[in-house]
């Protein structure tokens, strides 16, 4: 009742689950969407936060929609090794290029990675601003499809020096090592930028990478569901793979079911205003409940890809991802959009990633190989 409209990330995400599937009606209902989302570019290069069915009312995000933009080259690569349509990705070529000029043009400090503003990510309810780890980490395997794309359609690939170096800053600034220093000091010490990895230096290195690193601020909090696109993605080696992982099963962060997208939650702390807006519903904001902890369903097919890449307990994560689906507030199978961190259905029922999420998780784990080009195994 509350998504009657398409919304840009959701629906790219989406069609990552429908486009594998095999399913006929599945994989041209991906194809659809995808043409949906694009058509709505804007001049600039952004793609929209959402639009109703008539494409008549668009909206761009409050804190400026950013990762529409970046799953978008994500998605349109995922169709086409699916489908092998190269028709398909020839007339999204131009799009995924401006898109990915645009979000260039958020890197305002020359550091490679994007400086966003409050809101404007999936997990808007939380007060994040600066380099967020879930915007880099999409934007670089945007790239990384905008590359392979250039390289099938017999173009010049233009991003793989930019990826490889997008890489290295997502794990100096964000995974903070003092063997870095050096690198930081002579890239930026003329900068100022500097004193920002300085400051995280002195928190230390965590087994997960910050979830925000900011002007003269920074959040080490486990953003779990960042970090395992950090996995899946290729972000992270596999030493770093296996320490997030570990981290998870021993701090039970996938029970009761896949999967708690922050541990710890945000509790009554001092700063808790610079950690939330103002809101209507604030019973989202209370720990494991919504961003603040709570378990959502898509997020687990993500865990249990990462669990497949990296050898781990997958089947067992892939029946428990299953439970979670299952469970309903009025009846089962209702993919409800997120469950609190008890294990109790919230929000609204089925939710098209929820459902796609589980497809991809299924069909990825299930088969020896798999036409995803970002889940080759280590």
């Amino acid at each position: 009742e509350w998504y009657t409209d398409v919304w840009g990330r959701d629906a790219l995400i989406s069609s990552l689950g429908m486009s594998a599937s095999g399913d006929e009606d599945l994989v041209e209902l991906a194809e659809k969407t995808i043409n949906s989302v694009s058509k709505f570019q804007k001049e600039n290069g952004q793609l929209p936060n959402k639009f109703d069915s008539k494409g008549q009312k668009l909206c761009f995000g409050e804190g400026g929609c950013v990762d529409t933009s970046l799953w978008y080259p994500i998605a349109v690569f995922n169709h086409y090794r699916n489908t092998a349509n190269k028709k398909f990705l020839k007339a999204h070529m131009p799009k995924v290029e401006k898109a990915l000029f645009w979000a260039g043009c958020l890197d305002v400090n020359n550091d490679l990675l994007l400086e966003t503003h409050e809101g404007s990510d999936w997990m808007d309810l939380l007060v994040r601003s600066g380099r967020v780890l879930y915007d880099q980490v999409v934007y670089y395997k945007a790239v990384q499809a905008a590359d392979e794309m250039q390289g099938v359609l017999g173009k010049k690939r233009t991003y793989t020096a930019f990826a490889k170096n997008l890489r290295r800053h997502i794990n100096v600034f964000f995974w903070p090592k003092q063997e870095n220093h050096s690198y930081v000091q002579e890239q930026f010490g003329h900068t100022g930028i500097e004193k920002d990895f300085e400051m995280i230096l002195k928190e230390g290195e965590k087994d997960h990478y910050y979830a925000e690193v900011g002007f003269r601020k920074y959040d080490p909090r486990f953003d779990v569901y960042a970090n395992l696109l950090a996995v899946i993605f290729d972000v992270a080696d596999s030493e770093q793979s296996a320490r997030i992982l570990n981290q998870i099963q021993t701090q039970g962060i996938a029970q009761p079911y896949p999967i708690k997208v922050l541990n710890p939650p945000i509790g009554e702390e001092f700063f808790r205003p610079f950690y939330f807006r103002q809101t209507d519903l604030p019973h989202l904001q209370h720990p494991g409940n919504y961003h603040n902890g709570g378990i959502w369903p898509f997020a687990g097919g993500f865990y249990v890809m990462a669990l497949k890449k990296t050898e781990g307990d997958w089947a067992g994560a892939l029946a428990s991802l299953a439970e979670a689906n299952k469970l309903g507030k009025t009846e089962e199978w209702e993919f409800n959009e997120w469950l609190n961190a008890s294990g109790t259905p919230m929000g609204s029922a089925y939710q098209s990633w929820s459902a796609a999420m589980f497809i991809l998780a299924h069909e990825y784990a299930k088969k020896k190989k798999s036409k995803l080009w970002w889940l080759s195994p280590f």
